[in-house]
């Protein structure tokens, strides 16, 4: 069930993206110049972000209910152990840096190529 979440958040942002590209390049750089344009992707950009943190509430108290699951045991089951919810915990947070760093450098590399072609 998360994959199919992961995956129309995947396929929103690629097409929020699409859109943002096709609406700058050939609308609002035009009618409401360069300036005003990037004052409505900042704008929108906060929006989409108050809009996740929002959503961010009920999934991370769902996510939470889940990890009670695992330490907690019933009298009349066997006990679970925490060991690998914490190394999940430690993967997924090695992978959240991973990302970053990958989406800091192909950033850095796009700024970098995008300032030596203006020279």
């Amino acid at each position: 069930m998360i994959s199919r979440r992961v995956g129309v958040l995947y396929c929103s942002n690629t097409l929020g993206a699409a859109f943002g590209c096709l609406a700058a390049g050939f609308w609002t750089i035009d009618t409401l110049g360069l300036h005003l344009t990037n004052l409505a992707a900042v704008w929108v950009n906060l929006a989409v972000a108050v809009a996740a943190f929002a959503l961010s509430g009920p999934i991370a108290r769902i996510a939470g209910s889940e990890r009670t699951d695992l330490t907690t045991s019933k009298a009349t089951g066997p006990t679970k152990s925490a060991e690998p919810l914490e190394l999940m915990q430690r993967t997924a947070f090695v992978l959240l840096i991973v990302a970053f760093l990958n989406g800091l450098a192909s950033l850095s590399w796009e700024v970098l190529w995008s300032a030596t072609c203006r020279s």
